[in-house]
């Protein structure tokens, strides 16, 4: 059982929390509380993150499923040009995001890679991780351009690496796309020498 100041105080906690969630649940028990919700925007998810890892003095456990805000035109989009490759848009989890700029370090072959990435939920059904490796792999195939991914639609402009065109590019894309996503576009100029 826990003391009615430890009580008072898990309830401020979790109503601050709350407060940052839509929709949000919390249940206490003894001095165990659980919160559950989605985020309503960035700094909320990251706000609730950093309370959870800091609860009130005297708390036996606490829990928390925080899911980052819902975005409802969910898109990623990266681009790559001489120097710089630049993610944004929005990813499902903080794995996949951490994997997604290694990625884009790897194809630069030591270019900087510009993170503006959020984590949100909303992504298409299937399997997002699968297109955006797709995504990826087209990007490495241009020495300029952008893949987009907008709801469950894949484009690529650009311009190709040497002996890469849209073919080739399309050939590729549509062998390897999870399926639940189509690709929409596909333009890419060859390369000038």
């Amino acid at each position: 059982m826990c003391s009615s100041d430890l009580f008072n105080a898990l309830v401020d906690f979790a109503a601050i929390q709350l407060a940052r969630l839509d929709p949000a649940q919390a249940t206490l028990s003894d001095a165990e509380l659980t919160i559950s919700g989605t985020a309503r925007d960035d700094n909320a998810y990251d706000a609730a993150l950093a309370a959870l890892k800091t609860p009130p003095a005297g708390a036996h456990a606490l829990k928390g499923d925080i899911l980052p805000p819902h975005i409802a035109a969910y898109a990623f989009s990266a681009s790559i040009g001489p120097g710089l490759i630049a993610l944004g848009g929005h990813l499902p989890n903080a794995e996949l995001r951490r994997t997604v700029v290694a990625q884009a370090a790897a194809l630069g072959h030591g270019v900087a890679v510009t993170d503006a990435l959020h984590l949100g939920s909303g992504a298409p059904e299937g399997d997002y991780a699968g297109v955006v490796n797709v995504a990826l792999a087209a990007l490495g195939q241009l020495t300029q351009g952008k893949v987009t991914i907008d709801g469950a639609a894949l484009s690529i402009t650009g311009e190709g690496r040497a002996n890469i065109d849209a073919d080739a590019v399309t050939r590729q894309a549509r062998e390897k796309l999870p399926g639940g996503f189509q690709l929409a576009k596909v333009e890419i100029g060859r390369a000038h020498v």
